[in-house]
């Protein structure tokens, strides 16, 4: 009895050996996998961080280049009637000057 009763231990070491290893062995794979989704997560986030970048440069590059064309336009105007413009900033720098002084007050 005592010999069923040692080697029923024995099988249970083992057993638990067994499962020792394969506990180690999912611990590893199980920390394998996290790192590489949190790799791709990583890859996806810094990508898609390079393509928004990539898309402000491209409308930073259209609202400079619609700014020049507004400008031009300006210009253009300006020049066909100078009289008008220096009358609108006389106007704009008359209200400035009272909104100031108003303040000050």
């Amino acid at each position: 009895m005592v010999d069923a009763n040692e080697s029923v231990a024995e099988a249970a070491r083992a057993s638990l050996e067994m499962l020792r290893d394969d506990i180690a062995v999912l611990r590893s794979d199980v920390a394998k996998i996290v790192k590489n989704i949190a790799g791709s997560g990583y890859k996806a986030v810094r990508d898609r961080v390079a393509s928004t970048g990539e898309m402000a440069g491209e409308y930073a590059g259209a609202a400079k280049a619609r700014a020049g064309q507004m400008h031009e336009k300006l210009a253009e105007c300006a020049g066909e009637h100078p009289l008008t413009y220096l009358a609108l900033a006389f106007a704009a720098g008359a209200v400035a000057a009272r909104i100031l002084v108003a303040a000050r007050k």
